[in-house]
């Protein structure tokens, strides 16, 4: 499981995963995906998680504005790749500025990122963005889940 949270550097564009993640991401020597989320956060997975997750998108972009969004945002964007032998990846400069693109100061990049652990995938935050996300947490805590806004 990928759980936990780190604070990574980002060096040259290029952040180090935990060691502890490595395997997990990589099995099989697979490749990784790293793609936008609609909640201005990066996401980082093995593919064969990202997999389905794609076909969902895929699918529901049929039917769906949003999902056409989310297909546009999440597959039009999505990098494939391999973790370099130091563990480190390339994080586009695209993806960079969208990660940092709601902070209070107003977009400008920084040289830290929040690696989250949520199970089955990595979620890239700037802190900015982590801390929106406790509050929205706490906030609607009673709030019901929106269906459509989930994979």
């Amino acid at each position: 499981m990928l759980e936990g949270t780190d604070i990574v550097t980002i060096v040259k564009g290029r952040i180090s995963v935990p060691t502890r993640h490595r395997d997990i991401l990589q099995a099989d020597n697979e490749d990784v995906v790293l793609t936008a989320d609609p909640r201005y956060c990066l996401l980082l997975l093995p593919l064969r998680t990202w997999m389905p997750i794609r076909e969902r998108i895929l699918e529901r972009a049929k039917v769906s504005n949003l999902a056409r969004m989310k297909r546009t945002l999440m597959v039009g964007g999505q990098r494939r790749d391999k973790l370099d032998n130091a563990g480190r990846l390339l994080i586009t400069p695209d993806l960079l500025k969208y990660v940092f693109k709601k902070d209070q100061d107003g977009g400008k990049l920084k040289n830290k990122l929040h690696l989250v652990g949520v199970g089955d995938h990595l979620e890239l935050w700037s802190e900015d963005g982590l801390d929106k996300v406790a509050e929205m947490a706490n906030e609607s805590e009673n709030a019901p889940d929106n269906e459509e806004l989930l994979f």
